[in-house]
């Protein structure tokens, strides 16, 4: 009778050793499954990665990356401001045959030129309108001078020839520039210049000069220009310039 006592207990500590096992089995297969599917799917993404990998490298399909927006930029004309004003010479320079005429505008960083506005001379004695070519330099300033960078005619200053208002000339292709550049312009034919302006003793800016004796060859691009300019005037020319954002 008093070993009844003692069976019962055994049996009770055998099963509570059965129950702890069997919650420690469980336990371990639980974590060795959850083990399993991590690794699975680590293995999964690491072969995304290399495939989509070996297919950029092989150029069959390229990754579309959302441009990031810029705020447009607005351009802005470089060089004498003439807006509402009277140039004191209507016809333009008189001397302007073989002369260069440096505008002293720097450009305020890099960018683009895409277009030219100037203002329509009027020509002496009521005499008809004529078209007066001029090319438009690009310079760099360097140790000697100024490098030619772009060099591009206006074929025709005012086509058809007319009596004053404003002309806008745009670029068939953008002009890159960098921060510092100026513009200028040349006119080889034997006639008055087709740009109006402000004399020496008229200017408000007086931040164009000139010089003489420059032939097309002198002008080309990749060449030095130096000389002495002289002059304080104001040239009714602007350059459109497109900043880079």
């Amino acid at each position: 009778m008093t070993q009844e006592p003692h069976k019962s207990n055994a049996v009770l500590i055998v099963v509570a050793i059965i129950g702890v096992v069997g919650t420690i089995i469980a336990s371990l297969i639980g974590v060795i499954g959850n083990y399993n599917v991590e690794k699975l799917r680590q293995d999964t993404e690491l072969t995304r990665i290399a495939f989509a990998s070996n297919t950029i490298q092989s150029g069959a399909t390229q990754l579309i990356l959302p441009e990031v927006s810029a705020t447009p930029v607005q351009a802005i004309q470089i060089g004498f401001d003439f807006t509402n004003r009277t140039p004191e010479g209507s016809a333009g320079d008189d001397a302007a045959p073989n002369h260069l005429f440096v505008h002293n505008y720097p450009f305020p960083s890099t960018g683009y030129i895409t277009g030219v506005i100037y203002l329509n001379d009027k020509e002496l004695f009521g005499s008809p309108e004529v078209s007066e070519p001029i090319t438009l330099l690009i310079l760099r300033p360097v140790a000697d001078g100024w490098m030619v960078i772009h060099r591009f005619k206006i074929l025709d200053d005012e086509s058809p020839p007319t009596k004053g208002g404003i002309t806008t000339f745009k670029l068939e292709s953008p002009l890159p520039v960098e921060k510092g550049d100026i513009f200028a312009h040349w006119q080889l034919e034997a006639s008055a210049g087709s740009i109006p302006l402000n004399g020496d003793k008229t200017s408000i800016d007086g931040l164009s000069s000139g010089d003489f004796g420059f032939n097309s060859e002198d002008i080309e691009e990749g060449k030095v220009i130096s000389g002495r300019f002289t002059g304080r005037r104001d040239y009714f020319i602007n350059v459109i310039f497109q900043p880079i954002p």
